[in-house]
């Protein structure tokens, strides 16, 4: 199975792919840096088979496996340790079956400019196929990132207004920002 691999320098990067590559999935490199949603659209259109889409700060563990297992008609979310978060919650990888993204593609111009996979989640022809997978920890997110990062994912929290969900009082702690 491909795993797209989307990235804009994270300092795991080259860690994530390799982990990919380890848990047997073939591993395309989306690094061009622009939007998010110029770099999703180009995923939603090269993508032609059951794939995962993935975080280059997302590492994920054996379980993510379980995916290898999904039929071709489910976007399925996974739940990770998310360090922004100091909790388990649901993120990335996504999984797209094949049938999903020809719907997604169907409807390229009803996505959100700034958060394209949310929207694509939500669209009505989407979301009766939608499953979380809530029952393991398939692995960890936001690891291991440098401070330009950490203060990108801190700017997007708030301009979402959910910085009452992250405890970026301890990512700053443990980075050591704003010493």
């Amino acid at each position: 199975m491909k795993a797209y691999l989307t990235t804009i320098g994270e300092k795991t990067t080259d860690i994530c792919r390799w982990n990919l590559e380890r848990f047997g999935f073939e591993v395309i490199m989306l690094n061009k840096l622009e939007s998010w949603i110029d770099k999703y659209k180009n995923f939603i259109n090269i993508a032609d088979e059951n794939c995962l889409r993935i975080d280059s700060d997302v590492l994920v563990n054996k379980n993510i496996n379980d995916c290898l297992l999904l039929g071709d008609k489910d976007m399925v979310q996974f739940q990770c340790f998310d360090i922004y978060r100091n909790d388990i919650w649901v993120t990335c990888p996504v999984f797209y079956g094949k049938t999903i993204l020809q719907i997604i593609r169907n409807n390229i111009e009803k996505l959100d400019l700034y958060r394209p996979e949310t929207s694509a989640w939500r669209l009505p022809d989407v979301l009766p196929h939608t499953k979380s997978y809530v029952d393991k920890v398939y692995g960890s997110h936001g690891l291991f990132q440098d401070e330009e990062t950490m203060k990108r994912a801190y700017k997007n929290k708030q301009d979402r207004n959910q910085l009452d969900q992250y405890d970026f009082e301890l990512i700053n702690k443990l980075y050591g920002i704003g010493k």
